[in-house]
């Protein structure tokens, strides 16, 4: 952080000024550093994704940890060897669908609210992995000595011109260049996440247990009514 600080100062030729001060510049590059996270953390990307364990109660609703800001699946623990089980993410429509019904283990789910809700609702003492994004920390009251993940060096020029805009349009001074190379940073930032999510593309994962939810599915052209 304090390395940081010294790079927004310079690049803003403010070094050895005493107008704006550590702790404000610290504010400064926390507003810069949500806008790089937004950015980075993005399904897919990868960069920040951690998992919070389910452990069942016998009902279908769970509250999401008190950090998410995206979910990026839902697992199943299979057996005692850490095999999983992706479930499938259910479309809006289909939530009255599989509503209502209960089994062996989920094989779907969402996210509704503040919870993530498991489709069918599975029985007490299994275990289920919440796969997320979470919120990005405040670094504005951040130890000198603390580590920022910035990903890419596109993404530490991206973060040191956004805090030089702040300064620079704090104290009324030109804020162009700052701004233009701003810009051109975050669209470097952007390819570097694109290419990081295309090298980890996704393949396509048929999962039939869905259908066993129910008899009707509206979206399969195998269904026939009685």
């Amino acid at each position: 952080m304090s390395e940081l600080v010294t790079r927004c100062l310079t690049a803003a030729d403010l070094e050895s000024q005493t107008v704006i001060s550590s702790a404000t510049t610290k504010i400064l590059v926390d507003r810069g550093y949500r806008q790089l996270y937004g950015e980075l953390a993005k399904p897919g990307v990868g960069y920040f994704d951690t998992e919070a364990t389910i452990s069942t109660t016998g009902g279908a609703t769970y509250a999401l940890p008190s950090d998410h800001l995206w979910t990026v699946g839902v697992e199943y623990l299979v057996d005692s060897q850490g095999r999983r089980r992706p479930l499938t993410k259910l479309m809006r429509p289909e939530r009255a669908l599989y509503s209502g019904n209960s089994g062996q283990s989920a094989c779907a789910y969402d996210v509704i609210g503040t919870n993530v809700v498991l489709y069918p609702t599975p029985p007490t003492g299994q275990t289920y992995y919440h796969v997320y994004i979470p919120q990005p920390t405040d670094i504005s009251t951040a130890a000198d000595g603390t580590l920022i993940e910035m990903a890419t060096l596109d993404g530490e020029e991206f973060l040191i011109w956004t805090v030089v805009f702040y300064i620079r349009d704090k104290l009324d001074l030109d804020t162009r260049v700052a701004q233009a190379e701003r810009e051109a940073a975050r669209l470097r930032v952007q390819d570097d996440a694109q290419l990081r999510a295309f090298e980890n593309m996704s393949r396509r994962i048929i999962q039939d247990d869905i259908e066993d939810l129910s008899a009707y599915d509206p979206g399969s052209f195998r269904f026939n009514p009685p």
